[in-house]
C-alpha cells in the first residue's frame, strides 16, 4: 500500500511539474504550431494573387516564330513563309474593372489577415481552457491523493481496533470500501491530466516539460468596451470583396494597344524569279477598342447574381454582430454568477474543514461512528473540489468575456498566484 501511495503521489507530482512553462509562453509556443502556419500560408496565397493580377495589367512583351504553307497561291503570293516577331500589348483601359478587380482581391487579402488574427486568439482561448483544466484536475487529484493518506491511516488504526476486537468487522470493510473508490477516482484524473498535456502540447506545437499554476486573467472592471471581433472584421472585408466584384461585370468599352515587329523569309514561290511583292520587315501598331452593346442583358445578370451574393454576405453579417452582443452580455452574466459561486464556495470549504477537523478528534476518540466519519471526510471532498470547479470556470469565464470583446488575450493575463 506505502509503494503504491508513494508511487501515485510520484506520478502528481511529475504530472503538475513536468518543466515550469508559464501560460504566456504557451501562447507564444502556439503562434509556430502548424494551425498558424496553414493561415500564414492563406494570407501568402492571396498577397500573391494579389500581385498576379496587378502584374497582369502590365505591358507584356512576348517572342513568336510562324510557319505557313499554301497549297494554292498566286505568282505574288509565297507558297511558304517563315516568320519571327516580337510583341508588346498593353490594356489600357478596361471599364474600369482593373480598378475594382485589384480592389477586390486587396480586400480578400485583408480578409485572410483578419482570419489569421481570429485564429491565433482562437487558438489562445483553446490554450487558457485546457491550461485551467489541467490545473484544476491536478489539484482534484492532490486532494484525492491526501484523502488517500487519511483513508489509509484510518483503515489502518480500525485492522488494529478490529484484531483486538474492540469493534466489528464492517468498519474497516467500509474503510476499505472508500479506499478503494477514491483510488479508482485519482486513476480518472491521472488520465485526465494526461489528455490535457497532451492537448497542450498538439495546441502549442511544443513538448511540455514543465508547466506552471502561477498565471490568471486579469479582473473585469466591469467597463471593458468591445471592439468588432476578428472574425466579423474577417467576413466585413469578404462583403466589401463582393461589392468591388460585382462593378467588375460593366458594359463599358475595353481600349487595348498593340505593336509587333515581324521579320518574314518568303523561299518559295509559284514561278521561278518572281519578285517578292511582300516586304521582308515589318512594324504594326494597333490600337483597338471594343464595347459590347448587346448581350442579352447576360453581364447585367452577372453583375446583379454577385449583388444578391453580397446582399446575403451582408445579412449573414448583421446577424453575426447582433450574437456577438448577445454573447457578451452572457459572458457578462456569467462572470458575475461565477464571482458569487466562488464566494459561497470559499466559505462552504471553510466549514467543511472546520466540522472534519471536530469529526476527525471524535472518530480517534471512538466518539464518532465510521460512518459518520466517512460522511464529513466526503462533505470536505466535495467542497474542495466545488471551489476547484469555480475557480476553474472562473478564470475561463474571464477568458471568454475578453475574447466576446475582442481584446487580446495575451495582454489580460497576470503572473500571480491563484486564490
Amino acid at each position: 500500500m506505502k509503494v503504491w501511495l508513494k508511487g501515485a503521489i510520484l506520478l502528481g507530482i511529475c504530472l503538475g511539474n513536468i518543466e515550469a512553462k508559464e501560460l504566456q509562453e504557451l501562447l507564444l509556443s502556439s503562434q509556430n504550431s502548424s494551425r498558424m502556419e496553414a493561415k500564414e500560408r492563406a494570407i501568402q496565397s492571396a498577397r500573391l494573387q494579389e500581385e498576379a493580377l496587378f502584374a497582369g495589367y502590365l505591358p507584356k512583351a512576348s517572342l513568336g516564330y510562324d510557319h505557313q504553307r499554301l497549297s494554292k497561291a498566286s505568282a505574288y503570293t509565297p507558297t511558304r513563309v517563315n516568320r519571327g516577331y516580337g510583341e508588346v500589348s498593353v490594356v489600357i483601359f478596361d471599364g474600369l474593372a482593373r480598378e475594382e478587380r485589384l480592389e477586390q482581391f486587396e480586400r480578400l487579402k485583408q480578409a485572410r489577415i483578419h482570419e489569421a488574427n481570429f485564429e491565433r486568439e482562437n487558438l489562445a482561448l483553446e490554450i487558457i481552457e485546457k491550461y485551467f483544466s489541467y490545473h484544476y484536475t491536478q489539484s482534484l487529484l492532490q486532494s484525492a491523493l491526501q484523502k488517500d493518506r487519511e483513508l489509509s491511516e484510518s483503515l489502518r488504526r480500525s485492522k488494529i481496533l478490529h484484531d483486538s476486537e474492540l469493534i466489528p468487522l464492517d468498519e474497516p470493510s467500509a474503510l476499505e470500501a472508500a479506499l478503494e473508490q477514491n483510488r479508482y477516482e485519482i486513476e480518472a484524473y491521472r488520465l485526465h491530466l494526461f489528455r490535457y498535456q497532451q492537448q497542450l502540447e498538439l495546441l502549442s506545437g511544443s513538448p511540455l516539460e514543465s508547466l506552471q499554476a502561477n498565471s490568471r486573467l486579469k479582473e473585469p472592471t466591469g467597463g471593458e468596451s468591445g471592439i468588432l471581433r476578428e472574425d466579423l472584421r474577417a467576413r466585413e472585408e469578404e462583403v466589401n470583396a463582393l461589392e468591388h466584384q460585382a462593378k467588375t461585370h460593366t458594359y463599358w468599352p475595353t481600349l487595348s494597344a498593340k505593336n509587333s515587329y515581324s521579320h518574314y523569309d518568303f523561299n518559295s514561290y509559284l514561278s521561278e524569279g518572281t519578285p517578292s511583292a511582300q516586304p521582308e520587315r515589318q512594324n504594326e501598331f494597333l490600337l483597338s477598342a471594343k464595347m459590347d452593346i448587346f448581350d442579352f442583358e447576360a453581364i447585367a445578370k452577372e453583375r446583379e447574381s454577385v449583388r444578391m451574393q453580397k446582399l446575403k454576405a451582408q445579412s449573414e453579417l448583421n446577424y453575426a454582430k447582433e450574437s456577438l452582443q448577445k454573447e457578451q452580455k452572457i459572458a457578462l452574466f456569467t462572470l458575475q454568477v461565477l464571482k458569487q459561486q466562488l464566494k459561497a464556495a470559499q466559505l462552504s470549504l471553510k466549514a467543511s474543514s472546520t466540522a472534519l477537523e471536530i469529526q476527525r478528534q471524535k472518530f480517534s476518540a471512538q466518539l464518532l461512528s465510521h460512518t459518520d466519519y466517512l460522511a464529513a471526510l466526503s462533505q470536505e471532498f466535495e467542497a474542495k473540489a466545488k471551489l476547484q470547479t469555480a475557480l476553474n470556470e472562473y478564470e475561463i469565464a474571464k477568458a471568454r468575456f475578453y475574447f466576446a470583446l475582442g481584446a487580446p488575450l495575451f495582454e489580460q493575463i497576470t503572473l500571480e498566484n491563484r486564490p
